[in-house]
């Protein structure tokens, strides 16, 4: 029977692939809850915590982490927002488009709004970025004031894919 045990425990351990590019699933069910702590409790956690927190949800799985992802967007060091909005282009969690959306019209830093712009971008002509007028959004970037802003939405309109209803 230990031969057995032994044997189940090695399968159940090796049921993540490290080297899958989706993440792993979380081995026990509060261990999401247990790794962004810090973010939860941001007025008395350092920025290095939160920081460490939020950077720590990329061995995850999408579908368990953009909860947290998205408490991170509302954390107040713009480090720990410029890290989770990377973690949402990269990974294009639609979860993550709201609180985009939110810091490309209200954050004062200009790598967060820009970094906002292309999660925005991810989701043009989508059912996600209509409910969240992306495409507004991309069309405004494009006409703001900044150049930068603006050749930056250029770059992200350039790589999307048009539907022949959106033109």
């Amino acid at each position: 029977m230990p031969a057995l045990s032994f044997a189940l425990a090695l399968t159940l351990l090796s049921f993540d692939d490290p080297a899958d590019p989706e993440g792993r699933w979380p081995r026990w069910p509060t261990e999401i809850e247990v790794e962004t702590a810090p973010l939860r409790a941001s007025d008395v956690a350092s920025d290095l915590r939160r920081l460490n927190a939020v950077s720590a949800l990329g061995e995850y799985r999408n579908e368990v982490i953009e909860e947290a992802v998205g408490l991170a967007l509302s954390d107040p060091s713009p480090a720990v927002r410029r890290v989770a909005l990377d973690l949402c282009a990269d990974r294009g969690l639609a979860g993550c488009l709201p609180g985009a959306v939110r810091l490309w019209e209200e954050d004062v830093e200009a790598q967060i709004r820009l970094r906002a712009l292309d999660v925005a971008g991810l989701f043009v002509g989508t059912p996600e970025g209509r409910a969240v007028e992306a495409d507004r959004i991309m069309l405004d970037a494009l006409r703001d004031s900044d150049e930068l802003v603006r050749a930056h939405a250029a770059s992200i309109v350039r790589h999307l894919e048009w539907s022949e209803d959106a033109l």
